[in-house]
C-alpha cells in the first residue's frame, strides 16, 4: 500500500491557516490579560479610595492634606492614608512602572520627611488635598468633603506617573508617555497605546466610588482641548473640583 503525504501546497496551507488564527487571537488574548490587570488595577483604586474616606471620617470629614512642613519638606498621601490600607502595593498597578518604596526612616533624618518614595501608579487631585494648584485660590486649610458640590464627578484618585494632579487633563487620560511637568508632546500622547487598560484608565471620585474611563471621556470631563499644553483643564470642571474664588 502506496503512502502518500502532504503536498508543499497543503502544507503552505496549514500554515497560513495557523498563522491567521494566531493573528486573530494573539490581540484577544492580550486584551484578556489587560482586562485581568485593569480589574486588579481598579481594586487598588478603591481601596485607596477606602482609606481616603477613613481619613476624612477620622477628620470631622476634613480630605487628606499635603502641606510644607516647617523644615520645607512635603508630607505625602501615603503617610496619611497607608495606617488605614495597611499595604504599600496598593499604589503599584499591574500596568505601572513604578515600586513603590518606604524607607525605616525619613531620608537625611529629618523627622519632617516622609519615608515613601515620591513614585507611584497613581496621583491624588491637588485641589482635594488642599494645594493651592497653578490656576487656583489657594486654600487657607485641608478643605472638606462639603466643599465639593459634585462629589461623584469629582476626581480624588487617577493612574498617573505623578503623585499629584491638577487641572492636567492629558496626564489623566494619557498616563504611560509623560511622567514628568515638561518636554510632552502631546501629539505623542493621544493614542490608546498611551493608556493603561485598553484604551482608558480607573479614576476614583470623592463620594467613593471609581470606574473605568475612556481616554477620550476624561479629556471630555476634564476640560481639555486639542492643544498642545498639558495643563489646559478647565479650573471651574466639576471634574477638578474647585469652587473658583472660594479659598475656604
Amino acid at each position: 500500500m502506496t503512502r502518500r503525504g502532504f503536498t508543499l501546497i497543503e502544507l503552505l496551507v496549514v500554515i497560513a491557516i495557523i498563522a491567521i488564527l494566531a493573528a486573530i487571537l494573539f490581540p484577544v488574548f492580550a486584551r484578556a490579560r489587560e482586562k485581568a490587570r485593569q480589574t486588579s488595577c481598579l481594586s487598588n483604586v478603591k481601596q485607596l479610595t477606602l482609606g481616603f474616606m477613613m481619613y476624612a471620617q477620622d477628620y470631622d470629614e476634613t480630605c487628606p492634606y499635603m502641606p510644607q512642613t516647617a523644615g520645607g519638606n512635603f508630607y505625602l498621601i501615603m503617610d496619611l492614608i497607608n495606617p488605614y490600607i495597611k499595604n504599600a502595593g496598593v499604589w503599584v498597578c499591574p500596568s505601572g512602572h513604578f515600586a513603590v518604596v518606604q524607607s525605616p526612616t525619613p531620608p537625611g533624618g529629618g523627622s519632617d520627611w516622609s519615608t515613601f518614595s515620591s513614585k507611584a501608579s497613581y496621583g491624588y487631585n491637588d485641589v482635594v488635598g488642599g494645594g493651592p494648584g497653578p490656576y487656583t485660590v489657594p486654600m487657607s486649610g485641608p478643605p472638606s468633603l462639603a466643599y465639593f458640590l459634585q462629589p461623584a464627578n469629582t476626581m480624588v484618585f487617577c493612574e498617573a506617573n505623578l503623585l499629584t494632579i491638577c487641572y492636567e487633563p492629558y496626564r489623566v487620560a494619557y498616563p504611560v508617555v509623560c511622567g514628568s511637568w515638561l518636554g510632552c508632546d502631546y501629539s505623542a500622547w493621544a493614542t490608546p497605546d498611551n493608556t493603561r487598560h485598553n484604551g482608558g484608565n480607573n479614576i476614583a471620585f470623592v463620594d467613593g466610588h471609581a470606574k473605568w474611563m475612556n481616554a477620550s471621556d476624561i479629556i471630555v470631563a476634564a476640560g481639555g482641548g486639542p492643544a498642545p499644553s498639558f495643563r489646559n483643564g478647565g479650573c471651574a470642571q466639576p471634574f477638578w473640583g474647585h469652587r473658583w474664588g472660594v479659598n475656604t
